[in-house]
């Protein structure tokens, strides 16, 4: 499939609502153990001439049904077996696996949160709840697409009886205190440490008991031991808390999830989730091209009559940087870039680059263009979207809560108290987020003593947009 294609099946999911993540080409893995951070309703990933496979996180909005046919189980029939007596509508949202399964997709009903669940409400019919994903329709595996059985209908919401069923399905395994596979792995231990960066911190008072509890269980599915999840946790994570918790109650925290967890420990990992999928089996890895590993940085761009190399690359801050070449100088650069053929001959990469068709080219030149991140069809675009995952699914009120010292900060040290000024602040900044193709039609001047935390101001906000934030006084 070519990545225009690919393209149109991401911004279709996104422009639905499903959050989306990359996927490793030909399999199943996501690119970066950051996945649920990157979830969202962005398809810019694949605007930038990558072929990704897509992934689609669950839970919040969306639950899929799973049906397998492997080892002898037919997941079809017991599927049908079970709408049969139960009366379970099937939602006409589908898609047909590359091992001839089906995904079920259907909305997550307002206050139903489910979890994963391998073969638990039938054998060979697994559900996809919250922390989990699925691999979403227009990816493919050894050139076999998930396809959409039935195109342009939407889910329905999950029906009351699979709900109840699936709910029922949480009690206890017997073997909820055996790993899924190894513990305190690097990979696991990125996953974790990325989680908690984000995760709801516990506030006194407002369900701070059940927020600990929730936190540490997640941990656990991550595939983290009862002792490093209590160290992880005492880190930054509980430093956000209000009040910290001492190291004696979040240990008693962590041990009741540990305790209590109605799951085995690692069920929550890639690895884990698709260890049973037929269709997610090792497949062979397909190593990439010497022109497709040169198209995931690097890009001709048309002008007028001639031409630039851009080159993408992040410098010692994290941010996204693009270098402009000539012919010449690119050539130059490149020339550590080089393989030596079946002759013995000395070949330049980049030159083999140049000359390929399936090279990476913008016929439309360079763009700034904020109404959609990541570069078209036809024109390379220096707006590389948001840094940071909007909090999504969440009350007004528990959003402020995520915010607290930032929004105090505004209120009472830049804006001394004045709550009209202070809303006028808010939506200054909220202007910004919302329509950042706009020039708002004023400028914020702020005045004070050296160390009052003006420059926190315009750090905060300008991270929201971190690869397009430039800071040009001081």
């Amino acid at each position: 499939m070519n990545r225009k294609l690919r393209r149109k099946y991401a911004k279709a999911l996104a422009n639905k609502g499903f959050s989306i993540f990359r996927i490793k080409p030909n399999e199943k893995v996501p690119v970066g153990k950051g996945w649920q951070k990157e979830a969202s309703a962005d398809a810019s990933h694949w605007a930038n001439g990558l072929d990704f496979n897509i992934g689609l996180a669950t839970g919040m909005d969306v639950i899929v049904i799973d049906i397998d046919m492997k080892r002898g189980v037919d997941g079809e029939a017991n599927w049908k077996k079970l709408c049969k007596k139960l009366g379970i509508k099937e939602s006409p949202f589908q898609v047909k696996t590359p091992s001839g399964g089906r995904h079920i997709y259907y909305f997550a009903p307002k206050g139903v949160t489910l979890g994963n669940s391998v073969s638990q409400i039938a054998k060979g019919v697994d559900v996809r709840g919250v922390g989990g994903y699925v691999v979403a329709p227009g990816s493919e595996i050894d050139s076999i697409m998930y396809e959409v059985i039935a195109k342009g209908v939407d889910p329905i919401e999950m029906p009351p009886e699979l709900i109840a069923l699936c709910q029922k399905s949480r009690e206890r395994a017997d073997d909820f205190d055996i790993p899924v596979g190894k513990l305190d792995t690097k990979d696991n231990i990125k996953s974790a440490k990325t989680y908690l960066k984000v995760a709801r911190e516990s506030l006194e008072g407002a369900g701070g008991d059940a927020t600990a509890f929730a936190v540490a269980a997640r941990v656990r599915e991550m595939g983290i031991s009862e002792g490093r999840c209590l160290d992880m946790m005492l880190g930054k994570w509980n430093a956000r808390c209000v009040p910290p918790w001492s190291g004696e109650e979040l240990a008693v925290k962590v041990r009741n999830a540990y305790s209590y967890a109605t799951s085995r420990i690692g069920a929550d990992t890639p690895e884990a989730q698709f260890a049973d999928d037929p269709d997610s089996s090792p497949t062979a890895k397909r190593k990439l091209t010497r022109v497709e590993r040169m198209n995931q940085r690097c890009a001709v761009v048309i002008v007028g009559t001639s031409y630039l190399i851009a080159e993408r690359y992040r410098d010692a801050q994290d941010r996204a940087k693009v270098k402009l070449f000539g012919r010449e100088a690119f050539h130059v650069a490149k020339v550590g870039d080089f393989y030596i053929d079946q002759d013995g001959k000395k070949r330049s990469t980049s030159k083999e680059w140049m000359v390929s068709p399936n090279r990476r080219t913008y016929e439309g030149g360079f763009t700034f263009n904020p109404k959609e991140a990541g570069s078209g069809d036809d024109k390379f675009n220096h707006w590389r979207g948001f840094y940071f995952k909007p909090l999504a699914n969440m009350s007004p009120d528990d959003a402020k809560k995520e915010c607290n010292l930032f929004l105090r900060h505004l209120k009472n040290v830049v804006c001394g108290g004045d709550m009209k000024l202070y809303r006028w602040l808010l939506n200054h900044f909220a202007h910004l987020v919302q329509f950042p193709w706009k020039k708002p039609e004023t400028a914020i001047v702020v005045v004070g003593e050296k160390g009052a935390g003006k420059s926190l101001i315009f750090d905060v906000i300008g991270n929201l947009a971190k690869d397009n934030y430039i800071l040009t006084a001081e």
